[in-house]
């Protein structure tokens, strides 16, 4: 089983706090070291879910993709939950964080 099977098999909300979770700790390991990585590596289960999220053969519009990306930004939050926090300046770094995540991933996915 791949890692995007096994992250698809827990659904959204299991497969984002997964995530989620897998982000922190890299995050965690990459400030303890010395000296700190220059461009931090995503988690290889959140690669693998964007690479079969965002096949280049997908529709980009395509509902169910919308939605599982919805839930990775929200870190396993209901998207409504996290859109209604979003005012709060703590959040919208954290939104933030996950979105250049999101970004350089699929910017290397497509560009290899």
């Amino acid at each position: 089983m791949t890692n995007a099977e096994t992250l698809i098999r827990k659904g959204k909300r299991g497969a984002a706090a997964f995530v989620q979770a897998e982000c922190m700790a890299n995050k965690a390991a990459a400030d303890a070291a010395t000296p700190p990585p220059e461009v931090p590596q995503p988690p290889a289960h959140l690669q693998a879910l964007l690479d079969h999220l965002l096949h280049p053969g997908k529709d980009i519009g395509d509902v169910e993709t919308i939605d599982w990306c919805r839930w990775l930004v929200g870190g396993g939050e209901k998207p409504e939950d996290f859109s209604h926090r979003g005012n709060e300046k703590s959040v919208q770094k954290e939104c933030g964080n996950n979105f250049l995540i999101l970004k350089g991933t699929v910017s290397r996915g497509r560009s290899g």
